[in-house]
């Protein structure tokens, strides 16, 4: 018999480049498939979480990896 492997999901927010926010820990199956209400859930919290800590101050928004980090990253398309 095999132990489960249990797969987490870090979410998170950049504040400004280098610096991530992390604002959530779920797993996987907790979360479901991308789009489902308990993924939902969880973005609408860290959106409170966020406000929270740091009031209007946005979240860093990008078009690319690199703009969020300075190093040691592969140069990858963002989809969103």
């Amino acid at each position: 018999m095999t132990e489960p492997v249990v797969q987490a999901r870090l979410i998170g927010a950049f504040a400004e480049k280098d610096t991530l926010v992390l604002l959530a820990f779920r797993t996987r199956n907790f979360l479901g498939k991308k789009g489902s209400s308990a993924w939902n859930e969880v973005l609408a919290a860290c959106d409170a979480v966020w406000r929270e800590i740091f009031g209007l101050h946005p979240r860093m928004r990008a078009n690319a990896i690199g703009d969020y980090v300075s190093s040691n990253y592969d140069p990858f398309k963002l989809n969103r």
